[in-house]
């Protein structure tokens, strides 16, 4: 009966190491195959917080944002995350001219952009550029703490 449980035991534990390969092996394929483009590379902070109030409005960050030469209307997801309480007001500046590439309206918590128009088409090139997230208060609209993230603009043929 020892080397019944013994072989049982390996059994289970060879079929739970393959299903679990399976597992990454099918996420892993989605990933790479099946999902769609993603045009912002996550950075090292996914979500830093500026406080209000004593709670934290989450701030998505990324280093690196890939758009098609002289094009305007771009592809991209910038979000205000669901968990927030307040509205967001996206602009994107290059750095060494100061220019306001594209500013949002108002972004509801949980709401997605997936393509935005910019204020002139870009050269092929990369460039360093920031992204100011303005927070403003969902019930009267007042100015709450926002934040600054640096990224590199990549413009690709």
């Amino acid at each position: 009966m020892g080397k019944k449980m013994m072989v049982g035991y390996g059994l289970i534990v060879a079929g739970g190491t393959a299903l679990l390969c399976l597992l990454l092996f099918v996420g892993f394929g989605y990933r790479v195959f099946l999902a769609p483009e993603v045009q912002l590379e996550p950075g090292q902070s996914q979500v830093p917080a500026a406080s209000l109030d004593g709670e934290g409005i989450a701030i998505p960050s990324f280093d690196t944002w890939t758009i098609p030469a002289g094009e305007t209307t771009v592809p991209t997801h910038f979000y205000n995350p669901e968990g927030n309480e307040c509205y967001f007001v996206i602009r994107v500046t290059l750095e060494e001219s100061g220019e306001t590439i594209y500013e949002s309206g108002y972004l509801e918590p949980g709401q997605s952009l997936y393509e935005v128009e910019l204020s002139a088409p870009l050269a092929q090139g990369s460039y360093d550029a920031t992204i100011h997230y303005s927070a403003f208060s969902i019930a009267d609209l007042t100015a709450l703490n926002g934040a600054q993230v640096q990224f590199e603009l990549v413009v690709q043929p």
